[in-house]
């Protein structure tokens, strides 16, 4: 399956009986964790703040 060119991959998709979705390069959406990392900021977010006097 080396060097498919990019025809044959549409033409391998169709044969299944597929749809190819094409993503963006870069979606915080749909990377996992870029996610959890929101969360762990929401969470420091909400926390008490320390005085330091």
């Amino acid at each position: 399956m080396e060097r498919i060119r990019y025809g044959c991959g549409r033409s391998l998709i169709t044969q299944a009986d597929a749809q190819a979705r094409f993503l963006p390069s870069h979606s915080p959406d749909l990377n996992l964790i870029e996610m959890m990392w929101s969360k762990v900021k929401d969470m420091l977010r909400k926390r008490p703040k320390l005085a330091l006097i």
